[in-house]
């Protein structure tokens, strides 16, 4: 990912599509909660299994799980990222169904 972007770097100077002397922020806040795995035939949490989903889009939860959007942000500036975070559940209920959408058996969570 690393080398992408920066090939983006070199070709947007190469072109002189870059202002060096310009900054330009962007917050980054509509990533995926979850990842669908096609090896283990189940959904993954793109960032951990403690990030909460956006409250907007709970009704997603038990029929497109994978539509559903990770409560989190990145700020970059210039195409690189300088900071982000995340909000976490801080509720047992949706926890466990974070938990059951990511098919863990109740034995799982209380392991992981």
């Amino acid at each position: 990912m690393n080398a992408l972007s920066e090939l983006r770097l070199k070709m947007g100077t190469r072109l002189d599509l870059r202002d060096k002397d310009t900054y330009q922020p962007l917050w980054v806040v509509d990533f995926p909660l979850l990842e669908w795995n096609e090896e283990s035939g189940r959904y993954h949490a793109m960032h951990h299994p403690f990030t909460s989903p956006k409250m907007e889009d709970l009704e997603l939860f038990d029929t497109e799980p994978g539509k559903v959007h990770a409560n989190a942000y990145d700020l970059v500036i210039n195409g690189v990222e300088i900071g982000g975070g995340s909000i976490t559940i801080h509720n047992e209920k949706l926890q466990k169904l974070m938990f059951k959408n990511l098919g863990f058996t109740d034995e799982d969570a209380v392991e992981k």
